[in-house]
Parts: structure tokens; C-alpha cells; sequence
């Protein structure tokens, strides 16, 4: 028996249950340049920068140089990164609505696994100084911790210098770069209006099977927020209000949709869309009991 041709155990390889491209696949039709237009106003401002195939190799040769030891970085990409931070720096300069901010993201997620441009400034005084502030009425521990964790929004980015940084030390965007310059589903960075009122604790994830909501939960499974309880009716109500105004536009009968709740403000506000299936986080669920309830349903 002959043996499978490298292109053919390639191509198999893009079917395993932790495929990259497998995910990135999965999530297409659910990017935010997909579903932007038709639910802008039920969202934050945002504002894209498409890549071009120049900058995205640059980007590559920049991370594999420095995290695989390939030395293909030169000068050439050096002053490719360098005209895209100048670009980038323009966008913040020109756009009034990202004067105090923006939370970066490519078009399939955020780089929540990226090195911040200034550590300090960025995540260890933020820490600190939310860690202090719940202090004043809760007891320290390793839950009170975490929900300080959670009030650090180390993805706000104010330059072109901290896009870069979070660009060039992300494993996912290496991933999803990857993934276009092999496969040819072109990248764009995505800049979106801050909104200081939004923390962590604050996000919920819904689940929508057949153009009906099947569960709610905190998107956050990691952390306890007391504070939530109390608030869990009213937040529910406009969780459900905001569904029926955003769904008709959604073009899905099946999907997930993150909501941030911003309690000065009392409104819920759409966050972003994924697939209704496993590549999405089940939050405070797992999957099985997710399909429990889709099952009671039909």
C-alpha cells in the first residue's frame, strides 16, 4: 500500500478535533467584519485596518524569529512593522471616537494572550488599585483577587506602539495570520471604541438555538461577583429587551451573543456574536448541558 502524499495527510490534518484551522473555519461566518454592518448600532463603535499581505509576513517573520530562533527577520520588515505602527498612530490621531482608547482585536478574537506595551502602567498598577478599591468592603482572598484581575482592561490600547505590542507577542494572531497566508481569509485589525464602565464581571454570553434563547450565564467562570445577585432580575430583563431588538438582523437562528451590561448607563449593549457550537466557550456551562436544554426544547 502506498504511503498518504504529504498534501493529503495536510489536508487531514485541517479535520483534527484541535485544528486551528479547524476553529478559524468555524468561526468565519461569525467574525466581526462579517457581522458589523448589519449590527453596528447595536454595538460599540469600531473601526478596521485591513492588514495587507506585506504586514502580516512581517508580523511572522518578527515572531518566529524571536519565539522560534528562525532569524527571518530584516530590515525590510523592520520598516514594514515601523510604517504600520506610524499608520496605526494616525487612525488615533484622526478618529475622535478612539480619544481615550480602543479595545484591539483581529477580526476572530482579541490577543488575551499578548505581552502589554508597558506592563506596569497597564496591568500592575490597574491591578493594585482595583485590588485596593474592593478591599473597602470585602475580605481579602484568592476570589477577591481574581475579580481585581477582572477590572483590568490590559487590552486598551492608546498608540500604535501598544497595537504592535499586543500584535507581536500573540500567540493567536500568529495563529490567525498563519492561517491566511496559507489558506487566503485576509486579516484586518479592529480598533473599538473603550468603554471604561466595562469590566469582566459585567459580560454575559446567551445562547440562541432556533431563534430562542436557551440559557444565560456570566461569561466569566472563573470568579464569584457577589455584587451580581441582587442586580441578576434587572440584568436579565434588559439581557432579554436588547435580544429582541438585535436578533431580527442577525441573519442566524443559532448562535452565541456576548452582552456588557454598564450599570451607570442601566442599558445592555452587544458585544459580539460566535457560533453555536463547541469551539465557543461554554461559560459557567459545559456543552453537554447546553445540549440538554436544546434537546427539552425540541
Amino acid at each position: 500500500m502506498e504511503s498518504k502524499s504529504d498534501k493529503q495527510k495536510d489536508r487531514e490534518s485541517l479535520l483534527e478535533i484541535n485544528s486551528e484551522h479547524k476553529y478559524r473555519s468555524e468561526n468565519l461566518p461569525f467574525d466581526i467584519d462579517v457581522w458589523y454592518p448589519s449590527l453596528a448600532p447595536f454595538t460599540f463603535y469600531t473601526t478596521f485596518y485591513p492588514l495587507t499581505l506585506t504586514e502580516a509576513t512581517s508580523i511572522m517573520n518578527y515572531q518566529k524569529t524571536r519565539y522560534q530562533g528562525m532569524k527571518l527577520l530584516t530590515m525590510k520588515d523592520v520598516h514594514i512593522l515601523r510604517k504600520l505602527e506610524s499608520n496605526l498612530d494616525a487612525i488615533f490621531k484622526s478618529d475622535p471616537n478612539l480619544k481615550h482608547g480602543a479595545f484591539l482585536r483581529l477580526c476572530g478574537r482579541s490577543p488575551k494572550d499578548a505581552e502589554p506595551f508597558d506592563r506596569t502602567k497597564q496591568v500592575v498598577v490597574p491591578y493594585q488599585e482595583a485590588l485596593a478599591q474592593l478591599q473597602r468592603n470585602n475580605k481579602l482572598d484568592a476570589n477577591l483577587k481574581l475579580r481585581a484581575v477582572a477590572r483590568v482592561n490590559w487590552l486598551k490600547v492608546t498608540t500604535g506602539a501598544e497595537c504592535l505590542s499586543l500584535i507581536l507577542t500573540s500567540e493567536r494572531v500568529f495563529a490567525d495570520l498563519h492561517d491566511w497566508l496559507r489558506w487566503g481569509e485576509p486579516e484586518q485589525i479592529v480598533l473599538r471604541k473603550f468603554e471604561p464602565e466595562l469590566f469582566l464581571e459585567n459580560e454575559f454570553r446567551i445562547y440562541v438555538c432556533k431563534n430562542k434563547i436557551l440559557c444565560i450565564s456570566q461569561y466569566d467562570h472563573y470568579a464569584v461577583y457577589p455584587d451580581l445577585f441582587p442586580q441578576k432580575p434587572l440584568i436579565k430583563k434588559k439581557i432579554l429587551e436588547e435580544f429582541k431588538r438585535v436578533h431580527p438582523f442577525v441573519r442566524e437562528e443559532s448562535y452565541c451573543m456576548d452582552f456588557a451590561w454598564l450599570p451607570k448607563q442601566n442599558i445592555v449593549i452587544l458585544i459580539e456574536i460566535s457560533p453555536f457550537l463547541t469551539c465557543t466557550g461554554p461559560a459557567l456551562y459545559t456543552w453537554n448541558e447546553i445540549h440538554q436544554k436544546q434537546k427539552q426544547r425540541e
